[in-house]
């Protein structure tokens, strides 16, 4: 029966957050039309993560300027300027659009539907093991918290009272935005996010593929191949474990940690562990720039005017401005995606003339970027760089194993430029190629070089390799679907049926890689959901209640309290990926010192957080000292968190209920107010 009401209670979060997605993507579907109503679905496959952006963005524009304080009421006029101005756009097209809507009936429909019921499944998937808890969930719910609770932007740092976030946020602040105006609680939104932004991966995906391969039943079906690989797929990585250990049960994540001391994840081992990071919050952005990139290309055909050129610089700039803030490791490998369309293209349409190619190259390159920083401004003047320049590779990566990760690819890479590089009537053919050609860049680039960071000299390449082949899994399983799309549609073409067989057998060959890619989601999700055998609901914290019950109390008071972040708490400090620190992730007001080792890398330095171990520690041992004092008051400490972590840590007087009062006890735990 408990089980029963907390299924009932779990659909209500997610039929109540997905209607509210689907609202915003149809608000913004107006302001896209014009856009892209030249491809099969006009863009309406990207309409929600286009409205996500276009209402938040005004509203963390404003208050990073400190024009506006950020809270419900601005979010809820975010949307309503969303819709005001979607409501015009409409109106002032209302002929077209209506004729679209409705000729168009089973585009929009089929899209809507896929998304929904992608967002339920991975909803419901996440009910089988919601614990915002293990590897970084608790930098990434304390970043949410702390945007919820904080008047301007950037928010406050929860782990370092007095500082703001010295990080790609953000994405944060755009689930911070959709947690406020959901009014569900972050415990259950933290989840309803990572369903959303798988599902928006699976629409955003189809779309992108349906688009480029022009609709129809060849579309539809590449489609959902395509991004039932991309958002479930892994590498190739599963299929030489169980060939060549048969007897070794399969741990899925070493498909991601293969290459020894290095990281090579992909979507759906994201999906999978729920970490809500950076990059994976952009993936349905980066989906919704290559969709305006196919129609930027398509609208070629036609001479185009100042005024288009000017929409897309806009819309393509905006998002590129967004990767700056999300995850900037996109902004340039997406840039270069671009930069080779808009060098090629113009080329095409300069008609011979190297004057015109290179001013119309200018002009393009001079919009988008400027665009873009503008988009980013206020994130980039608070921005301090966390890497330390570029270096040469120490150690490689044998060639065996990189087979065995991108063999697939290979494969899929090589079909696509054989296919596409033959049909250069359309200038369309220019994406995959290029997209196989950055993809092959990215995957060779830690082989030579990498960006300096804090990880120690064995995994000296590891977050370069991180982000950079993360983004050539995305394209080349985007690349996979068009290939098929296009093979697709050839067969259909009567003229050709003689010569087929090798379409057919191109076909057959990507039908292989495919099922080699997709044994990866049977042993991934099995294993982190139990096997969906126990259905456990949405609410994140569970754990928390049962690991640590007095603390759990404790927490539920201080979530009570209505106070915006203008004082900090006081709890342990502890090391990176442990149940440490956990009051201010869940509670979003800052703390003295958090996890140590993730500050050590936002600020660039380990003398900050080990001056302020020391700190708390004499704050706690010696909390009548007169330095005590005067870092109690220099910190703003209004709260004393004292819980079995803290009991653990330090040695704590009895009397140190001296300081204030004691304004909540749980067991062993207890809050102390301070008098100062």
């Amino acid at each position: 029966m408990e089980i029963l009401l907390g299924l009932n209670q779990d659909l209500i979060y997610l039929l109540i957050f997905a209607a509210m997605l689907v609202s915003i993507g149809w608000m913004a579907f107006p302001l896209i039309f014009p856009l892209l109503k030249k491809l099969p679905d006009a863009g309406f496959g990207i309409s929600i993560p286009a409205g996500i952006l276009l209402a938040a963005w005004l509203v963390w524009f404003l208050s990073s300027l400190e024009l506006i304080n950020f809270s419900l009421v601005i979010a809820i006029l975010g949307v309503a300027v969303l819709f005001l101005l979607g409501i015009v756009t409409a109106y002032r097209q209302r002929q077209e659009l209506k004729s679209w809507l409705t000729n168009h009936k089973k585009v929009w429909i089929s899209e809507t539907i896929l998304f929904i019921t992608a967002f339920l499944f991975w909803g419901l998937v996440r009910g089988f093991q919601p614990d915002i808890q293990g590897l970084e969930k608790f930098m990434d719910i304390g970043f949410v918290n702390s945007v919820t609770r904080s008047n301007f932007m950037p928010p406050p740092d929860p782990w370092l009272a007095g500082k703001t976030i010295n990080y790609y946020y953000f994405g944060h602040f755009l689930a911070g935005f959709l947690t406020m105006l959901s009014g569900i609680d972050s415990a259950y939104s933290y989840n309803l996010m990572l369903a959303g932004v798988f599902s928006l991966g699976v629409t955003g995906g189809f779309s992108f593929i349906y688009n480029f391969t022009g609709g129809k039943k060849a579309g539809v079906v590449s489609g959902l191949l395509g991004t039932i690989m991309l958002n479930l797929g892994g590498n190739g990585h599963t299929l030489w474990q169980l060939l060549s250990s048969p007897n070794k049960s399969y741990w899925y994540p070493d498909a991601t940690r293969f290459i020894p001391f290095t990281i090579h994840e992909f979507p759906a081992y994201s999906h999978v562990v729920a970490d809500l990071h950076g990059h994976l919050i952009n993936f349905p952005f980066v989906l919704a720039f290559l969709t305006i990139l196919i129609g930027y290309i398509q609208s070629l055909k036609v001479r185009p005017s100042i005024n288009w050129y000017i929409k897309y610089l806009i819309s393509l700039g905006f998002l590129l401005g967004v990767f700056i803030m999300t995850n900037a490791w996109d902004f340039p490998i997406y840039g270069l995606i671009l930069a080779i369309v808009v060098i090629y293209c113009s080329r095409q349409v300069a008609n011979g003339s190297l004057l015109q190619w290179f001013r119309q190259v200018l002009f393009i390159g001079v919009i988008t970027v400027l665009v873009a920083i503008v988009v980013s401004l206020p994130f980039i003047f608070n921005f301090k760089n966390i890497t330390q320049g570029v270096a040469l590779v120490e150690t490689r990566s044998p060639l065996w194993q990189l087979a065995v990760l991108w063999g697939g690819f290979v494969i899929i890479g090589v079909m696509s430029v054989w296919r596409f590089s033959h049909k250069r009537s359309n200038l369309l053919w220019l994406l995959p190629v290029a997209m196989v050609g950055v993809s092959t860049l990215l995957i060779a680039i830690p082989e030579f070089i990498y960006v300096k960071d804090i990880y120690i000299k064995d995994y000296h390449r590891a977050n370069t390799m991180f982000k950079l082949t993360y983004q050539s899994f995305v394209m080349m399983s985007l690349v996979f679907g068009v290939t098929v799309g296009s093979l697709i549609k050839q067969t259909q073409n009567s003229k050709l049926k003689t010569q087929n067989w090798p379409i057919f057998g191109s076909l057959i060959v990507l039908s292989i890689v495919f099922s080699a890619h997709m044994m990866y989601p049977f042993y991934a999700i099995n294993s982190y959901y139990n096997g969906l055998k126990s259905y456990q609901g949405l609410y994140g914290l569970k754990w928390l209640w049962r690991q640590y019950p007095d603390d759990y109390a404790a927490l539920m008071w201080l979530k009570n309290l209505d106070d915006k972040n203008n004082f900090s708490i006081l709890e342990a400090v502890g090391e990176s990926y442990t149940d440490f620190a956990r009051m201010s992730a869940f509670s979003g007001f800052p703390t003295v010192l958090g996890w140590r080792v993730h500050e050590w890398l936002w600020r660039g330095g380990f003398n900050i957080p080990a001056q302020r171990t020391e700190e708390v520690r004499k704050m706690y041992e010696s909390p009548f000292d007169p330095e005590s004092i005067r870092l109690l008051k220099q910190y703003r400490v209004r709260y004393i968190i004292i819980g079995n972590l803290e009991r653990k840590t330090y040695k704590i007087p009895n009397n140190i209920d001296g300081l204030g009062k004691i304004v909540f006890q749980s067991g062993n735990t207890k809050v102390v107010e301070t008098r100062l």
